[in-house]
């Protein structure tokens, strides 16, 4: 195997590094590559050889840190951003589509409805989410009028445990559905759908299913499009299109 070679395995795991600080590397490694095989440049039988190594070394390098071992890294950051933004939207604008099942809110309806006295707190309704955002094809009770090209595949995604003050504030939490339940502020189960952005990428939409057990031998499900748009670089609700209730 060419000396050159040997080198390629070191570079592979710099693809990430900046283009700056690659070629800093790029030149410690040359020189290092040459003193480890004692390579003395004011040797004139060795000339040759070390233009020949040294031209070899910078072409495969300059390669690699520009370009990187595979394209496959770049397309995975890549998605990676771009769901990063999804979950922004996703964050920024569900809260306006949901419906409030909580136990809480259905004891103060039901007050309400009987006339009865009661006093109307503030609350963080809270929810566990599915750790995927899914492709609009996995749902069973959404038929997606869309081009099939914008249809995005399901990706794995976990949610962290989030906190949000607002008059429709909502906390995300870690637990498993038969706890959740006992909370009387729980809200439901959430599933969400990659989101959906036009051209300009100022205007998104995306679709969710909120579902939640009443009892042993029942359960409430729901599933809306969140259509939002980007004001000032902030994603914001737009509107709500309704598609299903049980």
């Amino acid at each position: 195997m060419p000396q050159h070679e040997s080198l390629i395995q070191g570079c592979c795991n710099f693809k990430s590094i900046p283009l700056q600080s690659r070629l800093r590397t790029a030149g410690s490694v040359i020189i290092s590559h040459c003193i480890a095989h004692k390579i003395t440049f004011m040797e004139n039988s060795y000339k040759s050889i070390i233009f020949k190594e040294m031209k070899n070394a910078i072409l495969v390098i300059t390669v690699l840190f520009l370009f990187g071992c595979t394209p496959k890294a770049t397309k995975e950051l890549n998605v990676k951003e771009n769901v990063n933004e999804e979950v922004e939207v996703i964050l920024n604008t569900f809260e306006n589509g949901i419906v409030w099942v909580s136990e809480n809110d259905f004891e103060e309806m039901h007050a309400e409805i009987h006339h009865l006295p009661y006093k109307k707190n503030k609350r963080l309704r809270k929810y566990t989410i599915t750790d995927s955002l899914l492709s609009m094809n996995d749902f069973k009770f959404f038929n997606n009028q869309k081009n099939k090209k914008e249809i995005k595949n399901t990706i794995a995604y976990p949610f962290k445990v989030t906190k949000k003050q607002t008059p429709n504030g909502f906390e995300i939490i870690k637990e498993k559905i038969a706890l959740a339940i006992k909370d009387r502020n729980y809200n439901g189960h959430l599933t969400f759908s990659r989101v959906i952005f036009n051209k300009k990428r100022d205007r998104a939409k995306y679709y969710f299913e909120q579902t939640k057990f009443v009892s042993v031998r029942s359960s409430w499900g729901m599933g809306a499009c969140i259509y939002a748009q980007k004001v000032n670089g902030i994603w914001m609700f737009d509107k709500k299109e309704d598609t299903w209730i049980t």
